[in-house]
């Protein structure tokens, strides 16, 4: 069996980057009840996308003009931190690799001994 590299939020992450979707506004999307029974997935529009992955839910419903309008949100606060810790990682440059050896600060060995105040000076015998 073949199994993708990346869970399947990777590729939702993508797809919102790409569309230049903002997080704060993911959670007061608007959308009519034609716009989430959308399902084509090259242009499902962006509140649809969220609704059918379960990353939105619908928080409010009322009718206008004969129409059924929702207000989504976030159906909880675990849900928004991931798809904002997901998104913050799509986002962000990895950080940069560091010289491990450079930063390795090791105190004195026991057979060394501080020679003056400063504990960089230091005077060891032995091998």
């Amino acid at each position: 069996m073949v199994r993708d590299r990346h869970p399947p939020q990777f590729f939702l992450t993508e797809i919102l980057v790409r569309r230049g979707v903002q997080a704060p506004s993911l959670g007061r999307l608007h959308a009519t009840a034609e716009v989430l029974s959308a399902f084509n997935i090259g242009s499902i529009p962006t509140s649809a996308l969220l609704f059918h992955t379960g990353y939105l839910t619908i928080q409010h419903s009322e009718l206008k003009d004969g129409q059924r309008h929702y207000r989504l949100g976030y159906p909880n606060r675990g849900v928004r931190a991931s798809l904002n810790r997901h998104l913050l990682a799509a986002l962000a440059p990895p950080p940069p690799e560091h010289d491990t050896q450079a930063n390795d600060v090791r105190p004195p060995s026991p057979r060394c001994r501080t020679t003056s105040a400063r504990p960089a000076s230091t005077s060891c015998s032995g091998p």
